[in-house]
């Protein structure tokens, strides 16, 4: 490989870096929906095509910036998967870490759901799917409902930024109470 390609890739790994970096303090001083990607552009010192280059709309953006948080996530979510604990409580543990990860990214998040068709569902989460099947595994092996799958999606989709800002902002629910009262509803009422 010639030096000039791979000063190119060079710059191009570092204009990634910065336009992430740029964009994260940007969403911590203002809210992700005040910032536009000509503010992220013009922030870096680039043009808006080598931004767009990189990222095609700000859901592209707070999706990198979240991949780390979401991995750590799974990280605890395995260890919670094996151990010794209860179904029941296994499923009440990984509950905790995702309401952990909603309430600390919750204008991230929102974000990267606004990019589908149904921009309120917890289902347009790029790793929803994943989050699902570890706890619908869970569901089934508890065997307390006839439709695991459904029973799953209903429970995630409690966790809809609506319902989760009322519970926890209007109604002042911390969010492990939040999922204290979803476990209940769909796991330890169902136990009895």
């Amino acid at each position: 490989m010639e030096n000039s390609d791979k000063k190119k890739r060079h710059d191009a790994i570092m204009n990634r870096k910065l336009i992430l970096e740029v964009a994260d303090s940007l969403f911590q001083t203002y809210s992700v929906s005040e910032v536009t990607m000509k503010q992220i552009a013009v922030e870096c010192n680039i043009g808006q095509g080598t931004l767009y280059r990189h990222f095609s709309n700000k859901a592209e953006i707070c999706q990198n910036l979240m991949d780390h948080k979401i991995e750590t996530m799974f990280n605890v979510i395995d260890e919670i998967k094996h151990s010794n604990k209860t179904d029941e409580d296994k499923i009440k543990y990984i509950l905790y870490t995702f309401v952990r990860l909603i309430n600390d990214n919750k204008q991230k998040l929102e974000e990267m759901k606004r990019t589908g068709k149904r921009s309120s569902v917890m289902m347009n989460l790029h790793f929803y799917d994943r989050l699902k099947v570890d706890i619908q595994a869970c569901i089934e092996n508890l065997e307390i409902v006839s439709n695991a799958e459904f029973h799953t999606d209903i429970m995630l989709n409690s966790f809809s930024r609506d319902v989760f800002d009322y519970y926890c902002v209007e109604k002042k629910v911390t969010p492990e109470q939040f999922a204290d009262r979803i476990h209940f509803i769909f796991i330890e009422r169902l136990m009895i």
